[in-house]
């Protein structure tokens, strides 16, 4: 249920509802604390915690959702053929070859080199150079 939650906006969005709400909660702290009637006080605070409330989970929304799409992120072979290496260095032994159009989800990025996932659950590294990023 809180993962629907967290994919009904982009972690941009999610970003901005955070600044909203910290807005709101500034604004109506200063109305509870600049305001005489009791009755008045005690709305505006409530009214401002609860602002802040949602200001805090829109971050953590925010972050999570960041987290998702960076983990979710996929490439397609564009190179002919293409050595799939176990180390990310030139000298390193080839695992497996993979061909044009293969769709594999990337996992990492280090110097040049990214270590990818095949749908089997093989990874490797390739060169940043033979896939597209989607």
């Amino acid at each position: 249920m809180v993962n629907n939650l967290i994919s009904t906006y982009n972690f941009n969005t999610w970003a901005w509802l955070s600044i909203v709400f910290s807005i709101g909660f500034v604004v109506l702290f200063l109305v509870y604390y600049f305001s005489v009637a009791t009755l008045k006080k005690r709305i505006f605070f409530s009214i401002s915690l609860v602002s802040l409330i949602l200001c805090i989970c829109s971050v953590i929304f925010a972050f999570q959702q960041y987290k998702i799409q960076q983990n979710n992120q996929a490439g397609i072979i564009f190179q002919e053929e293409v050595s799939v290496q176990n180390e990310p260095n030139a000298r390193a032994d080839e695992a497996f070859q993979l061909h044009e159009g293969t769709k594999v989800k990337i996992i990492e990025d280090f110097s040049g080199y990214l270590k990818i996932e095949l749908a089997d659950g093989t990874q490797g590294w390739i060169k940043e150079n033979a896939l597209k990023k989607l």
